[in-house]
């Protein structure tokens, strides 16, 4: 997916937010490649969302979602809104494997992802091994 769209909006994620596309990551010691990171934390805002322009062009996204390795252990949420209106929230927790998800994008103009920290730490989630359809 990171090959064809880039994020073209990046906002949030504490007073160090970082986010890359395209890269290879580790998840319970297993590797991912053509993952988002979303890194948040050390202050008081700790959502990071990344938004995409899809134009209506796509059917499905699909990846696995989870805490990249080395992160600090603490849960997390991963939004997934598509045109505005919220599509899904998935729970995720250091230490768990990492959950394969499928996003139906049929006729979506826009989506985009949140990734939450539930403490303001410096925490690491992923988008991995993402394809569109």
């Amino acid at each position: 997916m990171f090959d064809v769209i880039k994020a073209y909006q990046v906002e949030g994620g504490g007073n160090f937010p970082i986010y890359n596309e395209n890269q290879t990551v580790k998840m319970l010691g297993d590797s991912y490649d053509h993952s988002a990171t979303f890194c948040s934390g050390f202050g008081m805002d700790t959502d990071l969302a990344a938004s995409y322009n899809l134009k209506g062009q796509y059917k499905t996204i699909k990846g696995f979602i989870g805490f990249v390795d080395g992160s600090v252990d603490f849960s997390g949420k991963f939004t997934v809104e598509l045109d505005g209106k919220l599509y899904k929230e998935y729970d995720v927790n250091t230490g768990e494997p990492p959950q394969e998800i499928a996003i139906d994008v049929t006729g979506v103009q826009v989506i985009r992802i949140t990734a939450t920290c539930a403490e303001s730490k410096r925490t690491s989630f992923a988008f991995a091994n993402v394809t569109i359809e």
